[in-house]
């Protein structure tokens, strides 16, 4: 049959807790009747305090993204919404959720919007834009790895958002 998978505590010898994961599996004989069980289980007690880490940090990293003061969006490559904190959609004059998955470009055009956030946007579209333009003039070659002449150019994967923006936007 199919393993079956718990985790849980256990109270060790020296008073310590510790995670494990247990799995277990039925052996069947040909007639379907099972006959034992395989039993294993390993510590998982290093993984959950990571888990619980990592939970910690995402929360603190949503309450300090919600509680900022200053507008702020994630964007993907393609310029849409990917999230937005609680005084971006202020400033939008609309709830965050309805502005998830927009391009922020229309929701700038969009009535809804509040002149001031037109201008604010408008402003950023135009420092990228600037930024763009100029690197298909210059025909932009963003730096190689210690930025020695003839080394290697340093990988897209490795290169700041405005590079990897920069070098998406150039080759359309």
């Amino acid at each position: 049959g199919e393993p079956t998978r718990i985790e849980h505590r256990i109270l060790c010898r020296n008073g310590s807790w510790m995670w494990v994961e247990a799995r277990c599996r039925p052996v069947a004989d040909s007639d379907g009747v099972v006959q034992e069980m395989v039993l294993w289980s390993r510590d998982i007690t290093e993984r959950k305090r990571m888990e619980d880490a990592l939970k910690l940090a995402a929360q603190e990293w949503r309450t300090t993204f919600d509680a900022a003061n200053s507008a702020i969006f994630v964007l993907d490559l393609d310029h849409k919404i990917r999230r937005c904190n609680k005084a971006a959609a202020r400033l939008a004059g609309i709830e965050p959720h309805q502005m998830i998955g927009r391009y922020w470009r229309e929701l700038v055009a969009g009535a809804e919007m509040s002149q001031t956030f037109r201008r604010r946007m408008d402003t950023l579209w135009n420092v990228f834009s600037f930024y763009l333009t100029y690197a298909k003039i210059d025909i932009y070659q963003p730096p190689v790895a210690g930025g020695e002449k003839g080394a290697e150019p340093v990988p897209f994967a490795q290169r700041s958002d405005l590079d990897r923006w920069i070098i998406t936007r150039s080759q359309r």
